[in-house]
């Protein structure tokens, strides 16, 4: 059992595993959500539809090119790659 839990509740209650699992994962979730009973909130979305994706791309190239051409070797190397590089 989690700590805590007994002493706050008592021995007697009685409350199923996922909700023990939910106590252990966030004690001041499950008092807002089970000893309250009220709801959380979902949080809200970050949704671009994809013309809107297309429009940020081609504002991002256009003010990349505005003064010409960028030649490859000063375009920055990215910060992490997914496999590290052997020396």
């Amino acid at each position: 059992m989690c700590p805590g839990f007994a002493q706050t509740f008592g021995p007697e209650v009685y409350h199923s595993v996922t909700t023990l699992e939910r106590y252990c994962r966030c004690p001041v979730e499950f008092y807002i959500e089970v000893v309250l009973g009220m709801e959380s909130l979902e949080e809200p979305g970050f949704n671009i539809k994809p013309t809107d994706w297309g429009t940020i791309f081609h504002r991002v190239l256009e003010l990349l090119y505005r003064d010409g051409s960028v030649p490859l070797s000063e375009v920055p190397k990215p910060a992490t790659t997914d496999h590290p590089r052997s020396p």
